[in-house]
């Protein structure tokens, strides 16, 4: 390849100025030097204006915006403002507080022009403060279906691994659901592979993971939006035209969905819970099932039993693949 086509990183943020920083050093670090970064801020409060003059006046291949109102609050629409203002080739969705190993446009743009692929993957490490290494995010990235095992959380990875064409992005005319607040990348990358899951990927971790010191406190992991959100996201998979997702798939999605009424009940949000419950039992069509879940689900309440027999119940939806 003796040309460098113009590879878009494309960065949404909020309240990291005390983490973008080093995001952006490790732009600054990548081998391929043909890039724009553009850091979509979603809202901050704190010194991100301040820190992104610095960088902006310091490289001019990076730019700086605001999230405009024609977008929902969020990363995704952040995200989707971004690609609205890239010009590249190439698109490369990234995270304010996570690292690009300096290779990893180099590595991936390399091996998309050799196979002749949309996109490409790439594997992850997680790491903590100080640069500690935990680990990888998932051992695998690549299997025989990755459609269904990518469902069923057998191969995984986030937004940072993969490297797109950008013509594949416009041509499907793919971009973050908006409404979502929870399960938004699963979601978009499970529509990816419908329509092309015959990617290439290197098993080289060229992503730096930060999981951070402080976690999120139960009550705000219990945010009524992101449950809803995820209950959603299987929703929707499940409710997809495609001959690829098979019904092992749909059960498992069906269990994340009761996974997240018993986060409901486990945070006493029992009317969220019981909304969700009846969403998923309109698609029964017996009376004696329904019955038996909402048993199970007042069981789990008042006397504090029947979680696994609920999650049992997922085998009374049948399914056409």
């Amino acid at each position: 390849m003796t040309e460098q086509p113009l590879v878009s990183i494309i960065i949404p943020t909020y309240n990291r100025a005390h983490l973008i920083g080093e995001t952006l050093d490790s732009v600054l670090a990548q081998t391929y030097t043909n890039w724009e970064c553009i850091v979509v801020d979603d809202g901050s409060t704190d010194a991100t204006d301040e820190l992104m003059a610095e960088y902006c006046a310091k490289d001019s291949r990076i730019r700086y915006y605001h999230r405009p109102a024609e977008h929902l609050p969020g990363g995704n629409g952040a995200r989707n403002y971004g690609f609205k203002k890239s010009k590249g080739e190439y698109m490369q969705w990234f995270d304010s507080d996570d690292l690009m190993v300096e290779d990893k446009l180099q590595i991936q743009i390399a091996l998309i022009h050799k196979e002749d692929k949309d996109w490409c993957l790439c594997q992850t490490l997680v790491f903590e403060d100080k640069f500690k290494i935990i680990g990888l995010r998932k051992e695998f990235i690549h299997s025989a279906d990755p459609i269904n095992d990518y469902i069923q959380s057998k191969i995984f990875w986030l937004t940072q691994a993969p490297l797109f064409k950008t013509n594949f992005i416009l041509k499907n005319n793919l971009h973050f659901n908006e409404k979502l607040k929870r399960g938004q990348e699963y979601e978009f990358f499970v529509r990816v592979l419908i329509i092309n899951s015959d990617f290439c990927y290197t098993n080289k971790p060229l992503v730096l993971l930060r999981r951070h010191s402080k976690q999120i406190s139960s009550q705000d992991y219990f945010n009524g939006p992101k449950i809803i959100s995820m209950f959603n996201v299987c929703e929707n998979i499940i409710n997809i035209k495609s001959a690829s997702i098979n019904s092992d798939s749909k059960r498992f999605l069906r269990r994340k969905q009761y996974g997240q009424i018993l986060s409901c009940v486990k945070f006493k949000k029992y009317t969220t819970g019981f909304h969700l419950l009846s969403k998923m039992t309109q698609k029964l069509n017996s009376t004696y099932h329904k019955s038996l879940i909402y048993f199970y689900f007042v069981a789990l309440i008042v006397l504090k039993r029947g979680k696994f027999a609920l999650l049992n119940t997922s085998k009374f939806y049948h399914f056409d693949t």
